[in-house]
């Protein structure tokens, strides 16, 4: 909060994999209003009763990935069987009350699923600004934008996203992969907000200045 930061994204892998996060997301809950990224899939046993924990927590929401309408529309990309028991998931979660954000990521197969799946999540109360349709980058497995129909990122072309992760500091989640995406590396290893804050200002503002967006600046001391 000192940093200015006004919201947080937990993501991973999996962040329900983790066995302290049901206390990591109260923690922090408690500072900033918080989104965790989730696959949906594994809101049993254990994880069922740190869901039933979070649920009625003020400043939370969960947001999963539906890519389709049908699960062989999604499972194509998600995997064999994903579709049924992130559906299955979110279904809880909504049971117990808890907001819920859901992206479809475009594909070459779901073109015409979007309104199909926009009344889907609807019987689960994901409506309106909760259900985004964004586009397919060409990044990780849709590297290839040619074949897959992908947009091309970069950070000259993407306002930052700061990401943290086991591998340092990234520029934007999309990117925050050392191994497809080191240009989108701010700094490896273990970086403070405050130092990765500062780094991604300046790299955003250097980036302006080649572009010729912000002018370059004019030192009056040498």
């Amino acid at each position: 909060m000192r940093e200015g930061f006004g919201e947080l994204y937990i993501t991973g892998g999996e962040p329900f994999v983790h066995p302290q996060i049901a206390a990591m997301i109260e923690y922090a809950c408690d500072r900033l209003p918080t989104v965790v990224l989730t696959n949906a899939m594994l809101f049993t046993g254990r994880r069922r009763a740190e869901l039933e924990r979070l649920a009625g927590r003020p400043g939370l929401t969960l947001q999963s990935s539906i890519d389709g309408a049908h699960a062989v529309t999604h499972d194509r990309w998600r995997g064999a069987g994903s579709w049924r028991r992130a559906i299955d998931g979110l279904r809880l979660a909504a049971e117990l009350g808890l907001p819920l954000r859901v992206a479809m990521t475009q594909t070459p197969d779901n073109g015409g699923e979007v309104e199909e799946l926009r009344g889907l999540l609807g019987t689960l109360g994901i409506t309106g600004d909760a259900f985004a349709v964004r586009p397919l980058v060409a990044r990780g497995f849709a590297a290839d934008a040619t074949a897959t129909g992908a947009i091309e990122v970069s950070e000259a072309v993407m306002v930052p996203e700061l990401t943290i992760t086991a591998d340092g500091a990234h520029w934007h989640p999309v990117g925050a992969d050392v191994g497809s995406s080191p240009d989108f590396l701010l700094a490896r290893g273990e970086v403070s907000l405050a130092d990765a804050k500062r780094l991604v200002i300046e790299r955003f503002l250097a980036l302006r200045q080649a572009d010729g967006s912000l002018p370059d600046a004019f030192r009056c001391a040498v």
